[in-house]
C-alpha cells in the first residue's frame, strides 16, 4: 500500500492534483473535558477532528494529522481552508465517504457544508444485494464487514490500533496509525467503484438514487445531528413525570421484574428489519437479550446490541425475533417469531402449534417464561387469524403486537427477573 503521513500543504495539494473523485475520512477524539465518555468522540459538540485521510486512487492514501499530542501535525487552519475550497465545496470533485453524515456533522461544526456531487458508501451498501433475495441492512454495511466480504482484505479494529487510547494520543507518524487512518479512505474509494460497477450491471437506477437522493440526504442528516431538534421543555418535564409514575405502577404490578426506563432515540423500519435505539447501555446495567416493554407492560422486543450509553432493540416483529410463547386462554405453548412477509403488515407469527390447537380471534399471547431465558407473562399480542403453512399441514397464527411499535417514545428495559419454575 502507498500510505504516508503528510503535514506539508504543498505536498497535500500535489497529492490531490485536481482528482475528479476523492475519498476522505476523519479520525476524531473527545475534547479534554469529555474524556470520561468514549462516545463523545462521535459528537461534534464534544470532539474535534484529529486527522484527515484522503485517497485519490486504490492502494494510495495520505493521512494529515491535525491534533495529535505526539509526532507533529499539519497547520490545521491552512489544511481546513484549502480542503474547504479544493474538495468539500468544489462542484468539480465527487466527495466519497463511508458514513457521510458523520463527516458532514464535523464539517458543519467548522462552518462548512459539503456540496454535491457526493457519495455515501454506507448508503450505497444498503442499495445492493447481500444474497440472491435480500438487500443489505445497516448492520451489514460497516466498513470492517464489507471490506473482507467484497474485497477480501481484513482491516484492523479501532481497539487493535489504539489499545484503549484516544486517537490523538497515538503518534501521528507511527506506521500503524497511518495505515489505519489511510485504509478507511482507500477502501471507501474501492467500495465506491465496486458498488457503481454493481449498479451499472444490475440496478442502474439505484446508482442514481445513491448519488442524487441518499448521499445529499446524508449530508443534511449530519447537519440535523449537530443542530438537534427543537424541544418543548415543559412537555418533556411532564413526560418525565408520567414516565416515573408509570415505572412505579409497573414495579408494583410486577415485583418479580427489575425495570430501567429509557427513551427511544432512533428507529429503523425497513423491509428487512424493525429495530429501536434506546438511550441506555452498559453504564445502566443493560445487557444483550434483556426484554423491553411499553408503558402498558406489553412486550416491545429484545436487546440485540449494547454500547456504553445506548442499546439496539429488535422489536417483536423483526425477522430475527424468536420467543417462547403461551396462549393465555388455553395455555397452549408455541413460538412467537418475526416473519418476513408479515413484518410489512406490522404483524408476527405464532408457530409450532399442536395439531389440535383451538385458537380464537382475540386470544392473548404472552411470553411463556420456559427455560428462564425471558420472563413469563409479558403480553406479546393477540391472535388475528389462523392459517395453514406452505406444506398444507402445519398451522400458524397471525399475531397483532400489543405494543404500538410506531408510537413509542418511552419504554422500560427489564434488567432482571425472578425465575419461576
Amino acid at each position: 500500500m502507498n500510505y504516508r503521513c503528510e503535514t506539508d500543504l504543498s505536498a497535500i495539494k500535489d497529492y490531490l492534483q485536481n482528482a475528479p473523485v476523492v475519498a476522505f475520512d476523519f479520525e476524531t477524539a473527545p475534547l479534554l473535558q469529555y474524556r470520561d465518555d468514549p462516545r463523545a468522540a462521535l459528537d461534534a459538540h464534544r470532539a474535534c477532528i484529529v486527522g484527515i485521510s484522503l485517497s485519490v486512487a486504490e492502494g494510495s492514501a495520505i493521512y494529515i494529522p491535525l491534533e495529535h499530542f505526539d509526532g507533529g501535525n499539519a497547520d490545521s487552519d491552512q489544511v481546513i481552508s484549502f480542503l474547504r475550497d479544493a474538495l468539500w465545496t468544489n462542484p468539480a470533485v465527487t466527495k466519497v465517504a463511508h458514513n457521510l453524515a458523520f463527516e458532514s456533522m464535523f464539517l458543519y461544526a467548522l462552518g462548512i457544508i459539503i456540496q454535491p456531487p457526493c457519495y455515501d458508501t454506507i448508503a450505497a451498501a444498503q442499495m445492493t444485494l447481500k444474497n440472491s433475495f435480500e438487500f443489505r441492512a445497516l448492520s451489514d454495511s460497516g466498513l470492517k464487514k464489507l471490506v473482507p466480504e467484497l474485497l477480501g482484505d481484513e482491516l484492523p479494529t479501532f481497539e487493535d490500533v489504539t489499545g484503549g487510547k484516544f486517537f490523538d494520543e497515538l503518534n501521528s507518524h507511527d506506521p500503524e496509525t497511518v495505515r489505519y487512518a489511510c485504509a478507511d479512505s482507500d477502501y471507501a474509494l474501492r467500495l465506491y467503484r465496486r458498488f457503481n460497477e454493481w449498479f451499472d450491471a444490475f440496478l442502474s437506477r439505484h446508482r442514481w438514487i445513491v448519488e442524487n437522493v441518499e448521499s445529499p440526504t446524508a449530508v443534511y442528516c449530519g447537519l440535523m445531528k449537530y443542530n438537534g431538534l427543537l424541544m418543548d421543555e415543559p412537555a418533556m418535564i411532564r413526560k418525565q413525570g408520567e414516565c416515573a409514575a408509570r415505572l412505579l405502577e409497573l414495579r408494583e404490578q410486577r415485583r418479580d421484574l427489575t425495570f430501567e426506563s429509557a427513551a427511544v432515540i432512533d428507529r429503523e423500519s425497513t423491509n428487512w428489519t424493525s429495530a429501536l435505539t434506546l438511550n441506555r447501555g452498559t453504564a445502566h446495567g443493560v445487557e444483550k437479550n434483556d426484554c423491553v416493554v411499553s408503558a402498558e407492560g406489553d412486550l416491545v422486543g429484545v436487546v440485540s446490541a449494547v454500547g456504553y450509553n445506548w442499546c439496539t432493540v429488535l422489536t417483536v416483529i423483526d425477522t430475527d425475533t424468536e420467543l417462547g410463547a403461551r396462549v393465555f386462554r388455553t395455555q397452549e405453548v408455541a413460538v412467537a417469531e418475526g416473519d418476513l412477509a408479515l413484518m410489512g403488515e406490522g404483524k408476527l407469527k405464532l408457530s409450532y402449534l399442536s395439531a389440535d390447537a383451538q385458537l380464537l380471534s382475540g386470544d392473548v399471547v404472552t411470553t411463556s417464561g420456559l427455560g428462564g431465558f425471558y420472563p413469563g407473562g409479558l403480553v406479546i399480542g393477540t391472535v388475528e387469524s389462523v392459517r395453514t403453512g406452505d406444506d398444507g399441514l402445519a398451522q400458524y397464527a397471525v399475531l397483532a403486537p400489543a405494543a404500538r411499535l410506531g408510537e413509542l417514545s418511552e419504554v422500560f428495559i427489564i434488567k432482571d427477573f425472578d425465575i419461576v419454575d
